[in-house]
């Protein structure tokens, strides 16, 4: 979601590369691809010798743009449905503690596997919900009916670049892409 917008840099300055885009969320051995350049989301305490950091990330609230109620404060959150992402349902959690708020429910109506699903709803105006800051920033940018309603909260996740010991001869882009990726970060 956050990248694909940006592909077109890469691919004017390296008109011979070839770029395969695999997102895989929710891991399956038995369904694994082969990957050049791999990026993960992890614990910023996450030590491996492997990981490059590209980004801590924070994380915002959002609500639909088109909606006529107006956030003034993260109290706020707490009259609306809260949409939330699996594998990310500590966001709401991490959020409102920093305000120091507790959810008023465990669970919301709407659950969805992907940020960009999440996005979706809250553009539809079916609830809010608490995405990784970069890509509330790019829904926004790219005219989807969203709005960040609150100041970023550090995630405590970063994104990083997996390093692999590989052959790059065959591959004569594959350095000059994990330079622009850093860039982009």
């Amino acid at each position: 979601m956050w990248v694909s917008p940006r592909l077109d840099g890469f691919l004017n300055s390296q008109p011979d590369a070839c770029i395969k885009l695999v997102t895989s969320i929710w891991k399956n051995p038995s369904d694994q691809h082969p990957v050049d350049v791999d990026v993960i989301l992890a614990p910023k305490d996450h030590a491996r010798s492997d990981l490059e950091l590209l980004s801590d990330e924070t994380i915002v609230p959002i609500f639909g743009s088109t909606s006529e109620y107006e956030f003034e404060c993260p109290d706020d959150l707490l009259d609306h449905p809260p949409i939330h992402i699996m594998g990310f349902d500590d966001h709401w959690a991490r959020y409102l503690s920093a305000h120091n708020l507790k959810p008023t429910s465990p669970c919301g109506r709407l659950t969805t596997d992907t940020s960009t699903a999440a996005i979706e709803m809250v553009a539809a105006g079916l609830g809010c919900a608490v995405v990784i800051e970069r890509f509330a920033k790019q829904a926004v940018t790219t005219g989807q009916r969203i709005q960040i309603v609150g100041n970023p909260v550090t995630l405590g996740q970063s994104h990083y670049l997996i390093r692999t010991e590989r052959s790059t001869k065959d591959q004569p882009h594959l350095e000059e892409f994990e330079t622009w990726l850093q860039q982009q970060f």
